[in-house]
């Protein structure tokens, strides 16, 4: 294990990633493969992917490896960032989201609250394909249960098109009271529109 300073990654073409795995649950209603990536500066006390939150060089990898990997599915919809946090790697995320296909929709699930991932990402947020944020830190104290989110702190924002040819779009954030799994996926497959293909 390697202790990295996140500021390291500003312009990063090479990454840490642990693994990806297919999903059902991630993106309610959508198949998915997340990329588990590694290293956490938030290092949430209750973290379920504890093991993820150090650096690990044996894990070191280039943009262009988890491209190929990621463009040769055929079962999944939706690519989901995970960690890990995919934020303090955010350049690198960024690099492998403007390589993946135009046909893959994109989540992040972050660690950090909504706000600051709004202010500090804007660039990132604008990528078409980025539809889905998960934002907010674990907190023990406010977990919930049988609901999307697993604390009341956690944030959902999810891009909608906002005109009939696809060139407008609004990010809309869904309230925590209203997240279960069901409200999630219905509110996912209405933003499921089709990117315009010139």
């Amino acid at each position: 294990m390697v202790e990295v300073d996140i500021e390291d990654f500003a312009g990063c073409t090479i990454g840490y990633v642990e693994r990806t795995n297919l999903s059902f649950i991630d993106v309610p209603g959508q198949i998915a493969t997340v990329v588990f990536v590694r290293g956490c500066s938030i290092r949430c006390p209750d973290c379920h992917n504890c093991e993820l939150q150090s650096f690990d060089e044996t894990r070191k990898t280039t943009v262009d490896k988890v491209v190929s990997k990621l463009n040769e599915l055929e079962l999944s919809q939706w690519i989901c960032f995970q960690g890990g946090e995919p934020l303090d790697q955010a350049d690198f995320v960024r690099a492998i989201i403007e390589k993946l296909k135009p046909s893959f929709k994109v989540c992040i699930y972050s660690g950090y609250n909504m706000e600051l991932v709004k202010r500090k990402h804007k660039e990132l947020l604008a990528l078409p394909n980025v539809r889905m944020v998960k934002a907010g830190k674990f907190l023990l104290k406010k977990r919930i249960y049988n609901k999307f989110l697993a604390t009341t702190n956690q944030r959902v924002i999810l891009k909608h098109q906002i005109d009939s040819n696809g060139d407008k779009t609004q990010w809309e954030e869904l309230d925590w009271i209203n997240n279960s799994k069901e409200f999630i996926e219905d509110q996912v497959n209405k933003s499921c529109y089709e990117e315009k293909v010139n």
